[in-house]
Order: C-alpha cells, then structure tokens, then sequence
C-alpha cells in the first residue's frame, strides 16, 4: 500500500500522541505564537530622548494605548497620557490632558516642563514654571517649540517613528542657499 506524505505526517504525530486536532491545535500555536509576539512588541514599545528622558507605550485596557513619559528607563513617572512635546539636551515642555494636583485630582488640560536630572515634571499651576519655560532654550524668544524637535510633537508618533528622534531636522534653505 503506498504511502503518502500527509499519512506519514500523522503516523508519527500519533507516535508523539498528537492526532489530526494535535496538528491543528499545534499550527494554531505556531500562528498565535506570531501574532503574541508582535501585540508584545506594539504595547511595550519605548523611546529614549536625547537628554534621557523616556516615551514609553503604555496600554490601558479601559481606553486605549497611550503614551507616558518617565525620567529614564527605570525611572520615575513624570507625565501619564502625554498629547505633544518638545524636547532639546536638556529639557521636555509638553502637553497632556491627565495632569493632576499634589492631591491627586485632575485639573483637564495642562503643560509641563521638566528639566534633566528632576524627579518631578513641573506644572503650569506652579509658580516656578513660567520663569523655569522662558530660561529654557525651548522658546528662544517664539511663542512656539524649537529644541532638537523642531516643534511639538505627538507622543504616539514618536513610539511610532522611533527613527526621527536620532535624525537630524531639517532646517527651511535660507534665501541666498534659495537663489542657487
């Protein structure tokens, strides 16, 4: 009687104790595995700044993945659920809508500023934050953000385009470099 390859398969399946569902609950595995693997990666994706701090994926089973903001990897929470920010060597100024008070209550939108080597992100509530924004070298006299970022910038892209925070920006040709 001549055999062929799928009856060979399953003689030795069944010599391991696998029967034809051992094969399909076995492929199953191998294809779940894959996809496991890849849901891992999506939800504990991190990205490091150049002055340390970190944009780390965090998933939220309630609402959606978002992106939180600690000192360094390890370090302290500074920022849960950021919207955009800017960064230089120094310093991270950015927005989100889950800033709290010292008691723990939230007060809507808010900006922040922390500064390397800080274990806490200063607020705008703070008395000391518009003095510390305009000393940093984030505003250079504009109402915008020009650090290394070139402006503010959404915390899911950065988790997305992890590429961009190592490239350097490029800058409008000033107007002779134009008449070339």
């Amino acid at each position: 009687m001549p055999k062929t390859l799928g009856t060979m398969i399953l003689r030795g399946l069944r010599w391991f104790g696998l029967g034809l569902v051992g094969l399909i609950l076995l492929v199953v595995a191998v294809l779940m595995l894959n996809w496991t693997v890849g849901l891992l990666t999506f939800a504990t994706m991190t990205v490091e700044l150049p002055n340390g701090a970190v944009v780390a994926r965090a998933f939220d089973w309630n609402l959606h993945p978002r992106a939180d903001l600690y000192a360094s990897r390890g370090g302290p929470l500074l920022v849960r659920d950021i919207d955009m920010i800017c960064w230089d060597e120094t310093t991270v100024k950015g927005f989100s809508d889950s800033i709290r008070r010292p008691d723990w209550t939230a007060y809507g939108v808010g900006s922040f500023l922390w500064t390397k080597g800080e274990e806490k992100a200063l607020t705008s509530e703070s008395p000391e934050y518009m003095p510390r924004v305009r000393a940093s070298s984030l505003l250079r006299n504009s109402p915008g953000c020009f650090g290394l970022s070139g402006g503010y910038v959404g915390g899911e892209l950065i988790l997305r385009h992890p590429d961009r925070i190592s490239s350097p920006l490029r800058t409008k040709p000033r107007s002779e470099d134009a008449r070339r």
